[in-house]
């Protein structure tokens, strides 16, 4: 399925027509490339639209969508509250059994030594995962 190809408009269509359907998983993937359509398009106005339809695909339970809203967050987080909570979203994604978001986790954790050991159990069970 093809997510409008950069244009804006079309996107924003299927977007609405996404929003409709009755099935939490065919919503939360098309929401979710819908997303990152727009994230990834040449028009930068849409990035915090993207961020809206993302948000919405981890409601109807995309954890990639909870992946990527944890790693946007945390590239543009300030304060320690804003790092908690990109944190939080990508343990989201870590719990719903998303390998990726286990190894980022893992290696964020590994990097404070009060964390250490829960970010060994993360990379832990990615390698699990991915035997």
């Amino acid at each position: 399925m093809g997510v409008g190809g950069g244009d804006v408009e079309l996107m924003r269509h299927r977007i609405l027509e996404a929003r409709q359907l009755v099935d939490p998983d065919v919503r939360a993937v098309r929401l979710y490339l819908l997303g990152r359509g727009l994230l990834d398009c040449d028009d930068p106005s849409t990035g915090g639209e993207a961020v809206e339809v993302l948000a919405e695909a981890m409601q109807a339970g995309s954890s990639h969508a909870a992946l990527d809203l944890g790693q946007i967050l945390l590239a543009d987080a300030a304060t320690t509250a804003e790092v908690q909570a990109a944190l939080a979203l990508i343990e989201r994604a870590a719990t719903l059994d998303l390998v990726d978001a286990q190894i980022l986790l893992g290696k964020i954790l590994m990097e404070n030594a009060e964390t250490m050991d829960l970010g060994r159990r993360w990379l832990e069970r990615a390698a699990s995962a991915r035997d």
